[in-house]
Formats: structure tokens, C-alpha cells, sequence
């Protein structure tokens, strides 16, 4: 239990500051001494308590990942109507009922999953193409950002260290904050919500599924398959909760890992199926630390948001992402900020769906898992 609150405050420290992932945590305590029974719970309920805390960096810095990219839009949408506080509580809202609704259905899941995976497999490329086209069909010019996002994809995500945070804040966040004309952050709202759209939470469970059993398929990527305008932050939300909330499970029947966080605790020891019980409670106690810890600084950045001009503040979270692109990534992070920055500004011009410039990930994957014939 002393694991599992030490890795919850961890993981929601690490949520919050952008560019920073429970992979480097992974990775700096497997070179220690600590115990096996130590680092299993402790890497698990960081890397739960890191994808409800990254809720705060979307919402109010705009930073992106892989896993958060189409909720910076209609959260930071959200804030600039004076619904900041209310965006991080739809978004944590669903992480816990999607943690919740995953492990409820661990059982399930550990009898189906090896005949899914197996069937599967085989096919993978041609549902990806699939659905791709079905989604692109209904997009309109939006086909355009998606083949030039899919390019710069091509380009940047062999050829940079660590590119997805440059590439996805620009296309996403910072393109957002150049074009925003708002002078201020309005007073912030803590009126009662309406009820979690459960629909959203169910179907972002079943996106978290299908993320990992087909492989290369990051949280935004899925999201982008589902056509919704409504509920798309619950969505993106419960698909990212779900993927990791699967981890046990996947470990257990299949052993597939689709983290550094992942593949450490693989490394540490074979998680059997009667390890989920205890793993699941593992999960909820994370996930019990990481919203409350979310809630009370969303609670605080409402009070003092407002108080700040927002084009100063604008601009030193540019300045700040555009130092972190640097520190990550060097001088071609920054290159590749700038130029997914004018790409996404490109596509919000031209009023295209946001999400067809997930191109920059779909495209390089069906590249990459293309069958060749020889």
C-alpha cells in the first residue's frame, strides 16, 4: 500500500509537467535495489496516477502528448468560457469510471483476449486502413492536413529524439494559443456538471481495448477514429485511462507491454491472472490519489488564472513548451515545433476537424505495418 501512494504522488507529479513520463521514472528505479514487491505497485499506480493528472497540463498550458493531444482543444476551448475547472472534471470523472468499468471487466477480458489477439493479428493493417478511410470520407478538406500532417510524421518521427511532444503541441497546442484573441482568462466556474456521459466512458473502454490489440496505435490515434464532436473529452479521456488500466491483464493472458512502465514491471516479474485482484486494487487507490490531487490544483489554478493577463501568459507558455521542445529534442524540436505550429494554425484556418491532423501518427503507422509483398 506504501508503493502504491508513493507511486500515485510520483505519477501526479510527472502528469502535470509536460514533457516528463513515468518511462524515465521506470527507467531510473530499475538501475536500483529496490524490490521487486516495491517497484511493481509503485511503476503501476504512477503510470494510472500520470494519465488523470495530465488532465491539468491540457487544460491550462496546452501542452500535448500522444495521449491527451485531441483534448487540448476542447479543454482549453473550456477555460476561455470560464469552464476550466469544469473540463479537468469531466476529464478525471472519466479516467476513474473507465479505471472502474476496466477492471470490472478484467475477468472477461482474461478469458477473451488471447483468441481476440490471435484472430486479430493477421489483419491488423487492413482495420486500420479501413477505418481510416471510412473517418477521412466524412472530413472534407480535412483530407489535406491529414496527408501533410502524415508527411511531417514521416519526417520527423524517425529522424528527432523524443518528437512527439514538439510535434503534437504544435499541431494542437500552441497553434490554439497563437490564434487565440482573448485578452483574458475569464472568472472560472464551479457550478454542478451535468452527469458523466457513461456512453462515452463504454465506448472510450472499448477504444483503450482495441489500442491494444492492434499495435502502434497511440490514444489520439484511436480517438480519431470515433466520429463525435460531443463528448470528446470523456472520449479521449477514458480511451487513455482504459489503455493503461489494461496493463495487468494484457500482462497476465499475453504479456504484451505497450509502455516503458510496462515493460519494467514485465521485466520484473510474470504477472499471473491471480495477481489482478490485488493489481486492480492497486489501480483504484492510484486513481483515488490522482483525482483528488487534480481537483484541488484545478481548484487552485481557477483562483489565480484569472488574475494573470492572458497574452503575457500566453506567451510564457509558448516560451516555456518551445524550452522544453528544446530540452527534449534540441534544436530540431524546435524546428519541428515551428513548423507543426504553422501546420495547425493552417488546418484551424481552413476549419478543418482537428483531428485530422492525427495524419502526423496514422499515416507513418500504416507505412510502417504495411505487408510487403517480396
Amino acid at each position: 500500500m506504501i508503493a502504491a501512494l508513493l507511486g500515485s504522488l510520483v505519477g501526479s507529479i510527472t502528469g502535470m509537467i509536460p514533457g516528463l513520463h513515468t518511462n524515465l521514472v521506470a527507467a531510473i528505479l530499475l538501475s536500483t535495489m529496490l524490490p521487486r514487491t516495491f517497484l511493481v505497485p509503485f511503476l503501476l499506480a504512477a503510470a494510472i496516477a500520470h494519465t488523470i493528472t495530465d488532465a491539468i497540463p491540457s487544460t491550462y498550458l496546452g501542452a500535448a502528448s500522444s495521449e491527451t493531444a485531441l483534448a487540448v482543444m476542447p479543454a482549453h476551448k473550456m477555460l476561455l468560457q470560464g469552464r476550466g475547472y469544469e473540463a479537468v472534471v469531466i476529464a478525471v470523472r472519466a479516467s476513474v469510471l473507465a479505471i472502474l468499468c476496466t477492471i470490472l471487466l478484467t475477468p472477461l477480458l482474461a478469458w477473451i483476449l488471447p483468441t481476440s489477439y490471435a484472430a486479430i493479428k493477421p489483419l491488423t493493417w487492413y482495420v486500420l486502413v479501413g477505418l481510416t478511410g471510412v473517418w477521412l470520407a466524412t472530413t472534407g478538406k480535412g483530407v489535406l492536413i491529414f496527408l501533410l500532417s502524415g508527411l511531417l510524421g514521416l519526417i520527423v518521427l524517425d529522424s528527432t529524439a523524443q518528437p512527439l511532444f514538439a510535434l503534437l503541441t504544435g499541431l494542437f497546442g500552441t497553434s490554439t494559443l497563437l490564434l487565440t484573441t482573448e485578452t483574458s482568462v475569464p472568472d472560472q466556474t464551479t457550478a454542478l456538471f451535468d452527469r458523466p456521459q457513461y456512453r462515452f466512458v463504454l465506448l472510450g473502454v472499448l477504444g483503450g481495448l482495441v489500442m491494444n490489440l492492434l499495435p502502434a496505435m497511440s490514444t489520439s490515434h484511436t480517438a480519431a477514429l470515433f466520429p463525435f464532436q460531443a463528448g470528446h473529452l470523456t472520449l479521449v479521456s477514458s480511451i487513455n485511462a482504459a489503455d493503461q488500466a489494461l496493463t495487468p491483464v494484457m500482462l497476465a493472458v499475453l504479456e504484451k507491454a505497450r509502455s516503458g512502465s510496462a515493460e519494467a514491471i514485465l521485466s520484473l516479474v510474470r504477472i499471473g491472472v491471480p495477481h489482478l485482484l490485488w493489481l486492480g486494487g492497486v489501480m483504484l487507490v492510484a486513481a483515488g490519489v490522482a483525482a483528488l490531487f487534480t481537483l484541488v490544483t484545478a481548484r487552485f489554478a481557477q483562483q489565480v488564472l484569472p488574475k494573470i493577463p492572458y497574452k503575457r501568459m500566453n506567451t510564457l507558455i509558448i516560451v516555456g513548451l518551445g524550452v522544453t521542445a528544446f530540452l527534449l529534442s534540441g534544436h530540431r524540436g524546435l524546428l519541428v515545433l515551428a513548423t507543426a505550429t504553422a501546420l495547425g494554425a493552417f488546418s484551424q484556418i481552413l476549419r478543418c476537424p482537428r483531428a485530422t491532423a492525427m495524419g502526423c501518427l496514422i499515416l507513418p503507422t500504416l507505412v510502417r505495418l504495411a505487408p510487403i509483398q517480396s
